[in-house]
Order: structure tokens, then sequence, then C-alpha cells
């Protein structure tokens, strides 16, 4: 797990979410998941004696963001790990007034930690693996939290429902009336969603909106007494083109609002830029593991599922895993726009190292 060190109080505009390119004299290859490290100096510049110079940052930074930084020289911690983030680029030109160059270490994904104590060093370095196992325990207690959190919000809408009286007879699927289904999957952009902007792909996290019925659909299923869940391929986080957190707590919003009980995100993908996404994963579709883990979740067999879909690695995935499947239009009863936009385009043609930017 690589580290930067660097001094505060850039250190701390980084981690807190401030301050989005760190500027450096020399160049990397290296993109991925770094440890920010507060240096054992303060950089004096913006200080007056021991003091923030507040005309001086006022020039930089919103009042809100002023009035959150410590305003003492001892107030900042010194000397180890304050946070993480990632590294998703270098640049020698970038639209940020941060950017002074030669090199700027373009930042994303910047979360605070609680303080580590650790001896810093020149260049990315590498830090011990028992603070590595420290890291990504902390990574995976935030991503299980928010997920609770969400679980919860979606359960008590359940129990006040249903308190309400709200319980009908299982759903039988629009097409075929020939079988019962308990659990339906749903695959997610191009299927449930599209883009605001009219970009093929999601420009960033929250570029979408839900497609003409989809949301009526889900709630009328919901009252049905069907179990719901969503599946979706998110490789732009892989290549660095959208934020894990901010993916993380839109595809939340997504099963919140359409009264989704569980949630299955593939962010890994074989040729992904970012090394710490770059693997093989039988959960990334056309692979059964999301599927399976929605199985899991929701106590049902493969033949009381199906899954719903708009790709040809939908389709896939539902027969590895055993489940039923169903295109969108067909479920849906409308024809759609084309969905072909929504091909991985790291599976193009061009084989173009690029992420899906949806599903």
């Amino acid at each position: 797990m690589r580290c930067l060190s660097i001094q505060q109080p850039w250190s701390w505009l980084i981690a807190n979410g401030i301050k989005d390119i760190e500027n450096r004299t020399w160049d990397t290859r290296y993109r991925g998941f770094i440890l920010i490290h507060a240096g054992k100096t303060i950089d004096g510049t913006g200080f007056i004696g021991d003091t923030l110079n507040r005309p001086y940052w006022r020039e930089r930074l919103s009042l809100a963001a002023l009035d959150a930084m410590p305003q003492k020289r001892d107030d900042y911690d010194l000397g180890g790990i304050i946070g993480y983030a990632t590294l998703k680029d270098v640049v020698t030109k970038y639209d940020s007034p941060w950017f002074i160059g030669p090199y700027g270490f373009v930042l994303t994904q910047r979360r605070t930690i609680d303080f580590i104590p650790l001896r810093g060093q020149l260049g990315l370095f590498d830090v011990p693996a028992e603070i590595e196992a420290q890291i990504n325990e902390i990574r995976d207690e935030r991503a299980w939290d928010a997920d609770l959190k969400d679980m919860a919000q979606i359960k008590r809408e359940w129990r006040d429902y249903r308190l309400e009286g709200g319980v009908s007879p299982p759903w039988k699927r629009g097409v075929s009336m020939d079988k019962t289904y308990k659990l339906c999957i749903f695959d997610v952009d191009g299927t449930l969603t599209t883009t605001k902007s009219g970009a093929t792909f999601r420009k960033t996290a929250d570029d979408w909106q839900w497609l003409p019925g989809r949301l009526e659909r889900l709630h009328q299923l919901d009252r049905d007494g069907m179990k719901l869940a969503i599946a979706t391929n998110q490789g732009g986080v892989a290549f660095g083109l959208l934020d894990y957190y901010e993916m993380r707590q839109e595809l939340r919003r997504t099963a919140e609002e359409g009264r989704i009980a569980f949630t299955a995100i593939c962010f890994t993908h074989p040729k992904a830029k970012l090394e710490e996404y770059r693997k093989e994963s039988d959960r990334r579709k056309p692979g059964p593991g999301m599927l399976l883990d929605a199985l899991k979740a929701s106590g049902e067999e493969p033949h009381n599922a199906l899954m719903v879909g708009d790709r040809p690695e939908d389709e896939q995935a539902a027969k590895n895993a055993g489940v039923d499947f169903m295109w969108a239009k067909d479920f849906f009863a409308e024809e759609q726009e084309d969905t072909n936009c929504h091909m991985d385009p790291s599976r193009d043609a061009g084989e173009r190292d690029l992420a899906d930017r949806g599903d």
C-alpha cells in the first residue's frame, strides 16, 4: 500500500476533500489508492506566528472551509497518516486553483481517518503490513456501515407499509404468466436508468435518471410482495472516471427510491487503470457472483429468481447463476431506445482502455 508524505496544512486540506491536487517536481506511473501522510514539519505559508493568516486563506477557501481548518499550528497532527485518496492521474496542466506544477497529482476519493503514527519517507513509499491491514479494516467498516444505514431505511419503509396492511399475493412476470417468482434482480444502467446529460455513459455519479415507468413498476412489485435486488458492473471507478464513494451513494439512492432491498456492485475490471481494481472477478457480469450474492441475501433458490437486463452479459450472468432471464424491453412491456450505448467500451471493437460507465 503506497503512501505520500505532505506537509501540513496541505495534507489536512487534501484529506478533508478541499484540495484536489498535490504539486510535485517529479512524475510517477503509479495510479490507485494512496495514504495521505502528514510530515513532521508545517509549511509556514499561510500562518502569522502560530495562528492561521485568515486573509491569506480567505482568498483561497470558502468561509466554511476556513472555519473548519485548525486555527493553531499545534492543532495539526504531524508525523503520521491522516487520510487516504485515489491518485487518479499526473498532469502538467490542470484547471484547479491549487495547481502550480510542474507535475500535479490529481487526487479523488479523499477521506480522513484517525491519526496513525508513522515515520515518513521521500516519494511514494510502502507502509508496513500491519498498517495496511488496519487501513483495509477501516475501509471495509465504512462501506459496511453505509450499506447498513441504507438497508435500515428500506426496512423501516417496508415495516411501515406492511403495518398499514400492504401485503399482496406474489407477483407473476408480465410476459409469460406461467411462472411465479419471489426475487427479481435488475441490471441498472440501460435497464432501470439512463443519463440525465444525454451522454453515452455517466459523466458523474449523479448523472442518472429513471427510465419512464421504471420507478412505478418497482413500487408495484414491492407492494405485491416481490423481493427486489440490483446487480451492476461499475467499471468506471476502476478507470478513475467515477468516484467510488459517490457511486456507492448514488446506487444506494437508486435502491432506496426503488424500494430495492439488496444492492450488489462490482467495481473491478481486468483492464482497470487503477491497480487496486485491476483483477478478474466472477462477481463482474457475465460472472454469476453478484446474482449468487442476491440469492443468498434473499434466502431464495435460483428457480425462484428472475434476472432483468439489457446486455448480453446480463443474460449470460443469469445463465451462469442458474436463474431465468428476461430482456428489459420485454419485462417492462415497451420498446426502448437502442441500449447498445451501454456496452462495455473495453470490449468494443477497438478494445479501448476505458471503463464501462454503466453496466
